[in-house]
């Protein structure tokens, strides 16, 4: 988790970066290509924090079936316990 903290935050510095030089440019050619860039920065990120969001309702899910099945098997040893 702490790589993806470190892509986003890279992410997010490069954007502003870029932003800041699209302030600065004057040629609305070049002016451009700095937008195409911000926007493509915006797209990796939201791809990323997606990704990263969906990952983890796939690990949530899975612990939850692991918690399901101990409790059946808590189950199970209260009945072993009753016969005896």
């Amino acid at each position: 988790m702490e790589y993806i903290e470190k892509v986003i935050e890279q992410l997010s510095n490069e954007t502003l970066h870029s932003l800041k030089e699209m302030h600065k440019v004057k040629d609305s050619n070049e002016r451009k290509t700095q937008a195409e860039i911000v926007h493509l920065l915006c797209q990796s990120m939201s791809s990323l924090i997606s990704s990263t969001a969906s990952m983890m309702s796939e690990v949530h899910d899975f612990n939850d079936e692991d918690e399901d099945f101990e409790d059946e098997d808590e189950d199970f040893e209260d009945e072993d316990e009753d016969k005896f």
